[in-house]
């Protein structure tokens, strides 16, 4: 009888106290930085930010010793708890869409985060690295669905469709009032339609392309 062998995955080493303590001194830090950038936008200091977290401005200047470091930091808080959901995302570009409402829901749960993250977005026109690679990846898939738009079409297709399903539409959309799941069933009905026209002039650049 043959023995199977089980290759066992190493467990991840346990952080050390002071990790530890250094990691929530970074929360209570971020957890600031939201608090600030809510009330005063890109206008704060670190000094405002370490009065709001209730620690001294050279504490927060050993985690963060910039303004734009701290914003930095508020966008990888972002990113990190994005990546904990990766089921608001999707393979398909379809079932980005049919996941907007669940997206939308947990923008809506971590509001100040996210419209913190937007306006950066806007303002700066700056994204991190896993948002150019969720980027790259729509632009692929929108390049799929629709194979024989002109790439200028197809471009802009991808730009509408990530700015309306992600933080910058969830943003101008509840910054003007709209409810979030108001908001989600609002974008996807528009997107729903747009790939409809999209489908059907793909189909007429394919016609003209085979001379029929």
């Amino acid at each position: 009888m043959t023995l199977m062998t089980r290759t066992m995955t190493p467990p991840k080493p346990r952080a050390t106290a002071m990790e530890r303590k250094r990691q929530v001194t970074r929360d209570v830090v971020l957890d600031a930085v939201v608090e600030v950038f809510r009330d005063r936008g890109f206008d704060f200091s670190v000094q405002e930010v370490a009065d709001r977290a209730g620690l001294a401005h050279r504490t927060v200047y050993r985690h963060f010793p910039t303004r734009d470091a701290l914003i930095d930091g508020m966008a990888e808080r972002f990113e990190a708890s994005l990546a904990e959901r990766g089921f608001i995302e999707g393979d398909t570009i379809d079932e980005m869409v049919e996941r907007t409402e669940a997206r939308f829901a947990w923008f809506d749960s971590e509001a100040d985060l996210v419209h913190a993250v937007a306006v950066k977005t806007l303002a700066t026109g700056e994204r991190t690295a896993p948002s150019r690679r969720r980027g790259e990846r729509v632009r692929a898939l929108v390049g799929e669905k629709y194979p024989n738009l002109p790439a200028e079409e197809s471009e802009a297709a991808f730009v509408a469709v990530r700015a309306l399903i992600g933080v910058v539409g969830w943003h101008l959309l509840t910054s003007e009032g709209v409810a979030s799941q108001v908001a989600a069933q609002t974008v996807r009905r528009m997107v729903e339609v747009a790939f409809a026209d999209l489908a059907r002039r793909d189909r007429e650049a394919a016609g003209k392309a085979a001379g029929r």
